[in-house]
């Protein structure tokens, strides 16, 4: 059997520093300024990735006991046209803690408001880190101007399935991803049964009814893989992926 416990999976661009994105010369100024700042440790800036034409940081702060995240817009922090970008950080961690020890109940988050075009944005990344300990962040935005229409935060491949999971019964507005099984999205939301957990796998596959922190894990059997959906006060959904299970829910 094996046991994957994961948290809530938004998006999954990998930070790793040896793979780091090669900057262009607006990027390297940008880097420049953030390092000569005085707001983070020096070295720990660290480029993950651009959209929209803004671009998502990893840095430190306290010696490297605080991770942050940031987002930029342009080449300069005085720039007027780049909006002003602010460190979404973590707790910082305990003197002489170890990682596994460290806050896991929320991710970072980071915004950025900005205009183009006369249109104005919110830009967002969120972080976390992964089952395996690695860091991954989705890096959005939202026309600031514009009602929220929740089918925007998908990709058309994403949309593909949440029209299936609504033919299935699920609230399309309540859907979000909540993990990852290799390259499958596990889908939670809710239907006129409770709340979900969800595959599309060869048409959808679900299991609903009443999940509370004190009731029973909601659990969907496929083949030999078991999904178990808990919910929690403080960390709120978490799922955890056995595998090797027989037919009557057993390990085999």
């Amino acid at each position: 059997m094996i046991c994957l416990v994961l948290g809530l999976v938004v998006g999954r661009l990998a930070i790793e520093h040896a793979n780091e994105p090669a900057m262009n010369e607006t990027q390297q100024s940008m880097w420049s300024a953030l390092e000569a700042s005085g707001d983070y440790d020096p070295g720990s800036v660290h480029l993950l990735g651009s959209r929209y034409g803004v671009d998502a940081w990893e840095v430190t702060r306290s010696n490297g006991r605080q991770q942050c995240i940031l987002i930029t817009r342009g080449s300069s922090l005085d720039d007027d046209d780049a909006g002003s970008p602010t460190a979404g950080c973590a707790a910082p961690e305990a003197d002489g803690a170890s990682p596994d020890e460290g806050d896991e109940s929320d991710s970072i988050q980071a915004n950025l408001a900005y205009t183009e075009d006369g249109v104005d944005y919110i830009a967002w990344a969120n972080r976390i880190d992964d089952v395996n300990g690695d860091s991954v962040v989705l890096l959005r935005r939202n026309d600031a101007n514009a009602g929220w229409d929740w089918r925007s935060q998908y990709t058309d491949a994403e949309l593909e399935l949440v029209d299936q999971l609504e033919g299935a019964g699920l609230d399309g507005e309540t859907l979000r991803i909540i993990a990852y099984d290799g390259d499958l999205p596990v889908w939670t939301g809710f239907s006129d049964t409770g709340q979900c957990v969800a595959i599309v796998k060869d048409g959808v596959a679900s299991h609903c009814g009443e999940l509370t922190p004190e009731s029973a894990p909601l659990e969907l059997q496929v083949d030999s893989t078991v999904y178990e959906l808990r919910v929690g006060y403080e960390r709120g959904d978490s799922l955890t992926i056995y595998r090797g299970i027989d037919g009557a829910g057993e390990q085999e």
